[in-house]
């Protein structure tokens, strides 16, 4: 049982921790761990704060989801069977120099969770049956609706979400600043069209006066047709 008691005291597997620091150059944090070790002797004290910890964001095959962790974001620190020094700094294999193993000098962190109380809690971001990819506060978001989710007769849909007024969704990159035009969205003339139309007007009115008369309109109608599968608001 001593043997034991020992291993209890210095074998570490995974433990919730909270966010510190993060280093976003090399994506690695600081965390604090949120459950303290209670030892034999039945004090409870709080266990060492991992450093420099490699952050598991979700990634392969040349894609990724990408992001900055703020102070007190929970994570799940991972103690693995040896050291992960080495390998996240070059991509290649790594002879430990000690026998260290499962302690939090080896561990990683794998980003993620939500605090919420089972007898009070809040509700997520996401609506029941979505998924809800973004800011979750939806002011940039991707919500998916899948065939039959989150009701029967949901047939499969996507909203990007936005919530800036003016510029917010940019399609193709950063730089995108013309508006997307929308059925029932006015199509203003432009002054070749102006300048055939009271050439036109003057011959005709030439001819027999009062005829013709060049609206002022600002506008020489309306987009008739769009896509019944892409909309805008």
């Amino acid at each position: 049982m001593g043997a034991v008691r020992d291993i209890y005291q210095m074998f570490r597997v995974a433990l919730p921790g909270a966010v510190a620091s993060f280093a976003r150059e090399t994506t690695r944090a600081t965390l604090r761990l949120m459950v303290r070790f209670v030892g034999t002797d039945l004090v409870a004290r709080d266990e060492p704060s991992p450093v420099d910890v490699p952050v598991m964001h979700y990634a392969g095959g040349g894609y990724g989801a990408w992001f900055d962790m703020r102070a007190d974001d929970p994570a799940v620190v991972v103690c693995c069977d040896g050291p992960v020094r080495g390998f996240y700094e070059s991509g290649t294999p790594v002879t430990p120099n000690t026998g260290q193993s499962h302690d939090f000098g080896c561990a990683v962190a794998f980003p993620g969770g939500r605090v919420s109380a089972t007898n009070s809690p809040t509700d997520p971001p996401n609506n029941p049956g979505e998924f809800h990819l973004g800011a979750a506060d939806g002011s940039a978001a991707v919500i998916l609706r899948g065939a039959g989710l989150p009701s029967a007769d949901e047939v499969g849909s996507a909203v990007i979400a936005t919530a800036g007024p003016v510029a917010s969704l940019r399609l193709g990159g950063t730089a995108a600043t013309l508006g997307v035009a929308r059925l029932g969205d006015e199509v203003a003339p432009d002054a070749t069209w102006q300048a055939f139309a009271t050439a036109v007007a003057g011959f005709i009115n030439g001819l027999a006066p009062g005829t013709v008369v060049v609206p002022n309109a600002a506008k020489v109608g309306i987009i008739s047709t769009a896509s019944e599968k892409v909309v805008s608001e």
